[in-house]
């Protein structure tokens, strides 16, 4: 590889002297052209070569020589569709009257035998896959007796993996804008590293026009700028003179250590046309200013071997690990990663050869290290892309060592050089190089030097409404509680964002590429509403749509509490006891609420549900009211006040329809569910010790009426008993005929049947309250 085109890599990713153009005014001679032309080639000064072979060609317009070069020449100065046309114009030369087949072939094999190979290059950087890879198979198929046979299958067979990737390369959900001048000019800029918000270290060749030679050689020197955005989005930079202390030397390539306190660089040497020296250096940086500079020592530079493009990866204890890349023996061929260690000290350790799969035959260039994600980026043309350099991007592992080789996908690549990505932790935006269309052209070639990019990820957003679902239909719902969950491949979640929404019932969360989200709501009163959501598959920005509904959830019952018979009465200080009703009937206490001090009540009860709310207030009977809460819906509360009876101590309270078998102390079943009523009394009212009395009518004996009356007195208590009732708090008396409501005969002195059914009754009074220890 010759100098320049060695620091079109190591430094500029385009050479200067490349795209310089010697005065071919003079050229009158079609073999002068050609000779010229050919010396330019060598000297890796591509563009300037092509002037001369296209001069050559007016002249001669179908010679296959001049064609085939000025193809392969366009290709090398990055001008793809110059470099396609003439390629597949050289395919269609037919040869001159005097050409025998003979000397076809032996010009075949001499100048031709790479020329399905580079057409095949040129396809691919234009986007033309298959047509690509028909072309590299041939070139595979015929390329064999070369001595170089074996390398090239090798080039050729990434390329051709490199078109197969092509084909359904996946998108790297980014945002690419240029950057606007004075940053970005006709000439080269490299090396980005953004350093504040608006502030941005690059390196670039300040020229805004076609360097003329001087004789063979120019000289155009790169240096190092500090550029700075303000507020409407306009940039203007000053070049860095205090990391500058030779004119002859080429700098740039910065990259500041992690704590920014240090700035390491590279300063290159155009020594001759075949070799090019580019060395490490480092200054300090403190308060917006740099320092003394040094250069790194050796082993890491090597004044036989290049060094450059260092990029810094924070190690532990202080260390800091330093990526660069070097031509040096010992990599696998071009230009690849190696590796030096800082330690805390300042001592120097290294350098060592990259040992991983990231190192190919061919050029690895351009590392940075992200630390926040412990991710290496770089650019590589050895690894299958989607032309020229691409950028890659590999996880560090702890074990060491490193995870899959990715390509950075459509997008951030292209078909031209894509290198120099680069974007420190908590950067808001990423910044790459590329020749790719739309730069600034240099004298009309489209893809001729590298510009800067500015890289952010696709802005995804999720925005919806919040609604209320009932039976009304849907209705707007302000006031949610809301999270947004990152969703893990293993199953976790992270929370990214929580909000309130206030009095909005609208919401909008902002998404990263390539994700699964979930959202979750919360709002008091209604069951937690989930979403979830996806920016996997989806190529462009994109705003989604989330709406979310959220059913009742509960429902407050309210009311006051009154004593009965006086609605004006407010009752204060009454307890309520909330009691759950399964399915199966099963009852389970989930609240007691104490009134104190007022008379009204709200509390939720849960939707879809059934309860008993009972009301106590000390001398006063209990109250329940049962309700469900189940088909209610948008309504946000019941309403319901609830009467309470004050208790009369040794007043006696019938409880009506206690039936018995003719002559027998047995309770029929409307008879238990009568007592069950008196139960749930009892229970409501735990300290109640109440009196329970049997009576009849007249018909009877009285002393078999008395003694009938106390065992159905008996059978009443005992079934209370059975039920949960302390024996204690119960007494069983049967008062027989000797308590009638009413006469159990009219007044002539006949039977009254109404009146004899009336006192055939059973009654309780409370005679007193437990006292409580």
């Amino acid at each position: 590889m010759s100098g320049k085109r060695l620091i079109a890599l190591l430094l500029a990713c385009s050479s200067a002297a490349g795209f310089a153009q010697t005065d071919i005014s003079k050229s009158t001679s079609y073999k002068r052209d050609l000779k010229i032309a050919d010396r330019l080639y060598a000297e890796s000064v591509f563009y300037s070569a092509s002037e001369y072979y296209k001069e050559a060609l007016r002249k001669k317009p179908d010679n296959r020589y001049a064609t085939y070069w000025l193809g392969v020449s366009s290709l090398m100065a990055r001008d793809y569709k110059q470099a396609e046309q003439f390629l597949e114009r050289f395919f269609k030369c037919k040869p001159g009257p005097k050409e025998s087949a003979q000397k076809l072939e032996k010009e075949n094999v001499k100048y031709f035998s790479k020329a399905s190979f580079y057409y095949g290059m040129v396809l691919h950087r234009n986007g033309k896959y298959e047509e690509a890879l028909n072309q590299l198979n041939e070139f595979v198929k015929s390329y064999s007796s070369a001595d170089d046979a074996e390398a090239m299958r090798k080039l050729a067979q990434t390329e051709i993996k490199g078109c197969e990737f092509s084909i359904n390369a996946p998108s790297s959900k980014s945002k690419l804008q240029i950057l606007t001048e004075p940053v970005n000019g006709p000439y080269t800029e490299f090396a980005p590293w953004p350093i504040e918000k608006n502030q941005l270290l690059y390196s670039k060749i300040n020229e805004d026009s076609l360097v003329f030679f001087k004789g063979h050689k120019a000289h155009v020197a790169a240096d190092i700028y500090l550029a700075t955005r303000d507020d409407s989005g306009n940039w203007t930079d000053s070049k860095l003179e205090s990391l500058r202390d030779d004119k002859k030397y080429i700098i740039g390539n910065g990259s500041f250590n992690k704590a920014g306190n240090r700035f390491y660089f590279t300063k290159c040497l155009e020594m001759d046309d075949d070799k090019a020296l580019c060395n490490l250096f480092c200054a300090t940086y403190q308060n917006g200013t740099f320092g003394e500079v040094k250069p790194l020592p050796s082993p890491i530079n090597d004044p036989r071997y290049t060094a450059t493009q260092p990029a810094v990866r924070e190690g532990e204890d202080g260390q800091e690990m330093v990526y660069f890349v070097s031509d040096r023996p010992g990599g696998k061929g071009g230009n690849d990663l190696w590796y030096f260690i800082r330690t805390r000290a300042g001592d120097y350790k290294g350098p060592n050869v990259l040992n991983s799969p990231i190192n190919s035959p061919g050029d690895e260039i351009t590392p940075f290290f992200d630390d926040s994600t412990q991710t290496l980026w770089f650019s590589s043309n050895g690894h299958p892309g989607l032309g020229g350099l691409d950028i890659f991007k590999v996880k560090a592992l702890p074990d060491p060592g490193w995870g899959e080789i990715i390509n950075a996908g459509k997008g951030i690549n292209s078909g031209a050089d894509d290198l120099y990505y680069r974007k420190p932790s908590g950067s808001e935006f990423g910044y790459l190089c590329s020749n790719r269309e739309g730069t600034i052209p240099l004298n009309k070639i489209v893809t001729g030097s590298d510009d800067i990019f500015s890289v952010r990820d696709f802005q995804y957003a999720v925005q919806g409404m919040l609604y209320r679902d009932g039976m009304g239909g849907p209705e707007p719902l302000a006031g949610g509680d809301y999270q947004l969950f990152l969703k893990k491949e293993d199953g976790n979640r992270t929370q990214i964002i929580g909000m309130n929404n206030g009095e909005r019932s609208t919401y909008l969360f902002p998404l990263s590429p390539d994700a699964d989200y979930e959202i979750e709501v919360q709002k008091q009163g209604y069951k937690p509403g989930k979403l979830s959501i996806s920016t996997k598959g989806i190529d462009q920005e994109d705003t989604l749509i989330g709406n979310i509904r959220l059913s009742k959830g509960e429902y407050i019952f309210a009311g006051n509490v009154f004593q009965d018979g006086n609605p004006a009465l407010k009752l204060e200080g009454a307890v309520a006891t909330i009691v759950e009703i399964g399915p199966d009937g099963s009852e389970t206490v989930v609240g007691i609420r104490e009134l104190d001090g007022k008379s009204g009540f709200a509390f939720p009860l849960e939707a879809d549900k059934k309860f008993r709310v009972v009301m106590r207030k000390p001398g006063y009977f209990a109250n329940t009211y049962t309700i469900s809460t189940s088909g209610l819906g948008n309504i946000d509360s019941l309403k319901k006040d609830m009467a309470l009876s004050l208790i009369e101590k040794n007043k006696s309270y019938s409880l009506k329809n206690i039936l018995y078998d003719f002559n027998k102390a047995s309770l029929t079943q409307t008879a238990m569910g009568v007592l069950d009523t008196l139960h749930q009394i009892m229970t409501e009212n735990p300290s109640f010790i109440i009196e329970l009395s049997s009576h009849t009518d007249s018909k009877g004996d009285d002393v078999y009426n008395m003694k009938l009356s106390q065992k159905r007195a008996e059978s009443c208590v005992s079934y209370l008993v059975s039920k949960g009732i302390p024996a204690g708090r119960m007494k069983a008396v049967g008062y027989g005929e000797s308590r009638p409501l009413v006469p159990n005969q009219k007044q002539d002195g006949n039977d009254d049947p109404d009146g004899r059914a009336l006192n055939r009754r059973t009654e309780f009074k409370i005679t007193g309250e437990e006292t409580k220890p």
